[in-house]
């Protein structure tokens, strides 16, 4: 055999080096992507942060990439090796290695992140909740002036003036993550100012205000010094804070925005 049938029959080698470049770079890339996601639900705005459904695209992205250009450079390395081109099996597992990895760490990742936009969809498609509509915001308001009032008459002060009363309506969040509102009221006595030191768990100044709230179906979840205590009415999820014989704080549940 003269050289020229040599030259014929050297095998030629895979293009091994551009496919595992090509792999690591789409697995680096495909992580990338999964923290440029995850850092944006950090971001400083509402309008800047990715929900569910982003994160689930960020995710599919990220692990299309950091999968499919390994798997085509199996099959490329694999046809080649068939061949008879040297260096394509190496090629071949290091590419399989990087594949093993981004199926073991991205797919899960997008599984779940689909399955969560998919609930996060299905949970958006429901209506209010009775509770939720079961009251406006007005009437809500009417409701916390009427149970201040009482709440302020069972510590025997007089009725609450307008310039001791505050009532606002904020937003906040339904059952169904649409926009609805709350109604907040605070009451501030004479004696809104004053500090009690009577220990937690013993009767107070404010104790009256808390054991009215009681009768009312009220619960305690959390005992404030001077006879305080923060309770919570589980059927109407209406709350009320009895800060001190001099201020008290009352938030309904959240409502549909009727006005929206």
């Amino acid at each position: 055999m003269d050289d020229d049938d040599r030259a014929e029959w050297t095998p030629q080698r895979a293009p091994r080096g551009a496919w595992i470049a090509g792999s690591v770079l789409a697995f680096l890339v495909g992580w990338l992507v999964i923290i440029w996601a995850i850092a944006t639900t950090a971001a400083p705005t509402v309008e800047e942060r990715a929900d569910v459904h982003d994160l689930a695209a960020a995710f599919t992205v990220a692990c299309s990439i950091a999968v499919l250009v390994p798997a085509a450079a199996i099959v490329s390395l694999s046809i080649g090796a068939r061949r008879g081109r040297t260096g394509a099996a190496a090629g071949v597992a290091v590419c399989f290695g990087l594949l093993a990895i981004a199926l073991l760490t991205m797919v899960p990742l997008a599984l779940l992140s689909i399955g969560e936009a998919r609930a996060d969809t299905a949970r958006r498609a429901q209506p209010p909740t009775a509770l939720e509509t079961s009251r406006t915001p007005e009437r809500a308001e009417a409701e916390l002036v009427g149970l201040g009032a009482r709440v302020v008459g069972a510590l025997g002060a007089d009725a609450p003036s307008d310039d001791q009363v505050s009532v606002d309506v904020r937003p906040c969040v339904l059952d169904n993550f649409a926009d609805g509102v709350l109604v907040h009221y605070i009451w501030r006595g004479a004696a809104a100012d004053e500090w009690d030191d009577t220990p937690v768990g013993q009767d107070g100044p404010a104790t009256p205000a808390v054991r009215f709230l009681e009768g009312e179906g009220f619960e305690v979840t959390r005992a404030f010094p001077g006879g305080g205590a923060a309770l919570l009415d589980r059927d109407q999820h209406i709350s009320a804070d009895v800060y001190s014989a001099g201020r008290i704080v009352l938030r309904s549940p959240c409502v549909v925005d009727t006005d929206g």
